[in-house]
């Protein structure tokens, strides 16, 4: 994976990290049944962003420790957050 490549991913998994830690909130504490819908619509679109950047980018999954679990609700945001850190981590290998 290149150095733009990388810079790149992790760019949109900040942004997909942070769309969905707010929709996973508003889903949580949510009152309202519409509210709690669209907040896991939210959820299941963001997820569906990073499946096709897993698809563009196949290497990703070498940084990914539980394949197998990573897209389960119980597990994604912190597998998520696990993901970025180790790319960036790796980002700073490269430099």
């Amino acid at each position: 994976m290149t150095k733009d490549e990388l810079a790149y991913c992790i760019s949109e998994l900040d942004r997909i990290h942070d769309d969905y830690y707010f929709a996973f909130e508003t889903y949580k504490n949510g009152r309202k049944r519409e509210s709690r819908e669209i907040a896991s619509n939210k959820m299941d679109m963001t997820k569906s962003v990073v499946k096709n950047l897993f698809d563009s980018y196949p290497e990703l999954w070498d940084f990914v420790e539980y394949p197998d679990e990573f897209f389960a609700y119980q597990h994604f945001l912190g597998d998520l957050q696990l993901l970025i850190s180790k790319l960036k981590s790796e980002q700073l290998n490269q430099q």
